[in-house]
């Protein structure tokens, strides 16, 4: 488990991987039969380029990646949707599983695949979500721009139903470290197959656009010229991580426009946001909660989609 940051190229860095390559080629005993598992983010086929590369060890490289969100990392480490098992080698994928089974729960469902597979499943898995989010963020905008607000959440709700029986619904788009990265990395991979996956790129472009529709949609919703009130301007509630947050792009364009924005000040909010924020736009946001504009009588519009 090592950092794998994202290349200009859309490919991740894989050096720090590299670099356990190499301890392992450099050990001075002997590391027969020891299986080195990856369990980080990879572009598809480094694995098996490693496992050429440790064969006359004779080290067996299974590739296993931590199904994790942010915010809920070790609960969905000790409780994951999936026990994904890359490798060929029967033994060495029973060896593996019974190790995890140790951390896991007793029902999670096991998978067992060749390592580059298994590479392109949790990243292809990521860019279904990301095409999921903008469909159904698109649908929301076709039903608010034909007057029918009042049927947006039921609209939405029949179509997870018969469609999906997944609870999407309309808000801000996907951010944070690993759906955007995952979703131009799949673009990425898939051109070196020769594959020009043009829905990945319309994700993106609308999932990028989305933002500016949503500040013309709060501030159309805001007929009283009040002040906006964000929960929170992370990428999702309850982390403190701001990639590609749009929560926070939504924030500061209503910044720029001129609105006073109010912004809960939760343990989750970095002082490094609030002080950009302060420096960029000055009296325009303020932080405080809900409960305190209320004590203070202070009228909002809350942001809350």
């Amino acid at each position: 488990m090592v950092a794998t940051p994202s290349l200009d190229s859309g490919d991740y860095d894989m050096s720090a991987v590299w670099d356990v390559v190499r301890d392992m080629q450099n050990h001075p005993d002997s590391v027969q039969n020891k299986i080195l598992v990856i369990g980080c983010t990879t572009n598809p086929g480094v694995c098996e380029s490693i496992q050429q590369e440790l064969d006359h060890r004779q080290v067996h490289v299974v590739y296993s990646p931590t199904f994790a969100a942010q915010g809920s990392v070790m609960a969905n480490i000790q409780d994951p949707h999936t026990l994904l098992i890359g490798t060929n080698n029967q033994d060495v994928a029973d060896r593996c599983e019974q190790v995890f089974s140790k951390i896991i729960t007793k029902n999670t469902p096991r998978f067992r695949m060749s390592q580059t597979a298994a590479e392109i499943v949790p990243l292809s898995g990521n860019c279904r979500a990301t095409a999921i989010i903008s469909y159904t963020n698109m649908i929301g905008q076709v039903l608010l721009e034909s007057g029918l607000e009042k049927d947006l959440n039921t609209a939405l709700e029949c179509l997870n139903v018969v469609k999906t029986n997944k609870n999407f619904k309309f808000g801000f788009g996907y951010g944070g470290p690993c759906f955007p990265r995952d979703n131009r990395s799949f673009v990425h991979y898939a051109k070196k197959l020769g594959i020009d996956f043009q829905l990945g790129k319309l994700v993106d472009e609308f999932n990028n656009s989305h933002p500016d529709y949503l500040t013309k949609y709060f501030v159309s919703k805001n007929s009283q010229k009040l002040p906006f009130y964000f929960d929170y301007v992370s990428y999702k509630k309850g982390v403190n991580i701001f990639e590609e947050s749009q929560q926070l792009i939504v924030c500061k364009k209503l910044l720029s426009q001129g609105f006073k924005v109010y912004v809960n000040p939760s343990k989750f909010l970095l002082p490094k946001i609030v002080e950009d924020l302060s420096v960029e736009f000055n009296d325009l946001v303020g932080f405080v909660s809900l409960e305190d504009l209320t004590k203070q009588n202070i009228n909002v519009l809350q942001i809350d989609i």
